[in-house]
């Protein structure tokens, strides 16, 4: 009997490296692209959102990993598995890209494999991940200057009215100015005891609403005092090098005689350079602010739940499903004690309480009287009154009027908006009208 034909032999494959190796390989070379591209969007307003949207979308994924860290199943499983065990979360799995979607590899094979031509679905893919990121920035400004504009605003008004009776002298007005600007320095030390925590809670929900649960977020600001006190000095200290910066080009002619007569082409080359820069130190002041806010927001979001001043039904859907997956959400229970401690426990809780809010309070005065004074030792127009690239958008390009028109960026971006406003409503009207034509009796064939 003739031997039976051997089996093909198998193709040996190539060793491959682990997946968390090549990812990691592959994001040490990117990083330093990724961050020349984050450089380059925050020399624009637009830009800049998008700049605020990765970030909340990152700032959500720590928040996420931490609250993994702390449910105590690092032992079963890694969090790249936690993650894509579940398909809201796995493109948390990494780092948010900034253009392409986050499992563009997958989605392009998942639609070349179908055997048809992807169109439509490879368009989105490419820029998904952009689209999002402008559409985050976007609502996280809009609601930062909903509270912060008001204040920023009186500033400009005080000091212009401050400097204006300095020159006409007059004194029965005099204290227009000052009165002005202190309310404006008040206002925004109230708003900003809330912001950050607010700020933290909208990029954790991803969603703009939430940023208004004035109930939640201040109770998780009354169970973190210290977390917070800490975190408004990291917010004076981390703008003290940012100012210096943005004051730097006001002396650049005494600092280069030979600046002092060129022409405003050369000026604007050196300024785009100079600014181009320091938006390194921008990006991570930026960044790191609010990865600090999401470990206070992680930590204060379990203590006020298992304390029982947060109840479930106040968490959002995501939020809350996550939490109970971790098994975090139960509450633990709670001895009462003797009558007698809780009293003087909580009155001596009340009175630090205060002392901390009043020490709070002083820093960020400390954050608003370093404005006022780089603003006096450098004018930068109203722009540098309205935007602090460390609270609202990391917007950080300051050329002088003889260069280029301070308002000319925003009057483009209000234009933008009204543009994308006017679309999106058309695009609606026009899916209502299919709608209806699909729906309306006559139609189609008989």
């Amino acid at each position: 009997m003739s031997e039976p034909a051997s089996a093909p032999p198998e193709r040996t494959s190539r060793a491959r490296l682990p997946l968390r190796v090549r990812w990691s390989f592959w994001r040490i070379v990117l990083l330093p692209l990724q961050l020349l591209w984050a450089m380059l969007l925050v020399q624009s307003l637009i830009g800049s959102l998008v700049v605020v949207g990765w970030t909340y979308r990152l700032i959500r994924r720590s928040v996420i990993k931490r609250w993994w860290a702390q449910s105590g199943r690092q032992s079963g499983e890694t969090f790249v598995d936690f993650l894509s065990a579940r398909p809201d979360l796995k493109s948390h799995s990494r780092w948010p890209n900034w253009i392409v979607e986050q499992d563009f590899s997958s989605s392009w094979k998942e639609v070349d494999d179908s055997g048809r031509w992807p169109g439509g679905r490879l368009l989105k893919s490419l820029f998904h991940s952009l689209g999002l990121n402008l559409k985050l920035g976007l609502q996280a400004v809009a609601n930062t200057w909903v509270l912060t504009l008001p204040a920023c605003a009186l500033w400009l008004f005080g000091w212009h009215a401050g400097w204006i009776n300095s020159f006409t002298k007059g004194y029965e007005s005099a204290s227009v100015g000052p009165l002005i600007g202190w309310s404006g320095v008040l206002l925004f030390i109230v708003v900003m005891m809330y912001l950050p925590m607010a700020q933290i809670r909208q990029a954790v929900t991803g969603e703009w609403r939430t940023f208004y649960q004035f109930t939640l977020i201040s109770t998780l600001i009354r169970h973190s005092p210290l977390q917070c006190l800490g975190l408004a000095l990291l917010y004076s200290l981390t703008s003290f090098p940012v100012l210096v910066l943005k004051t730097i080009p006001g002396y650049l002619p005494q600092i280069n005689p030979a600046l002092t007569d060129a022409d405003p082409a050369r000026v604007r080359e050196i300024l785009n350079g100079y600014f181009f820069w320091c938006a390194l130190v921008v990006l991570a002041g930026f960044v790191f602010l609010r990865w600090v806010a999401g470990r206070i927001y992680a930590s204060a979001v379990l203590r006020a739940r298992r304390s029982g001043d947060l109840e479930r039904s106040q968490l959002v859907g995501s939020e809350r499903r996550l939490l109970e997956d971790l098994e975090l959400i139960p509450l633990r229970a709670l001895s009462r004690g003797n009558w007698l401690r809780r009293v003087v426990g909580q009155t001596l809780g009340s009175v630090g309480r205060l002392i901390v809010v009043g020490l709070t309070a002083a820093v960020w005065f400390s954050f608003v009287v370093q404005i006022f004074v780089f603003q006096f030792l450098t004018y930068q127009s109203g722009i540098g009154w309205l935007n602090q690239p460390l609270v609202q958008a990391p917007w950080f390009r300051y050329l002088p009027a003889s260069v280029a028109n301070p308002w000319g960026p925003v009057i483009v971006f209000v234009f933008l908006i009204l543009i994308a406003l006017v679309l999106r409503a058309a695009w609606g009207w026009l899916d209502r009208l299919r709608v209806q034509e699909r729906l309306s009796p006559g139609t189609g064939s008989r």
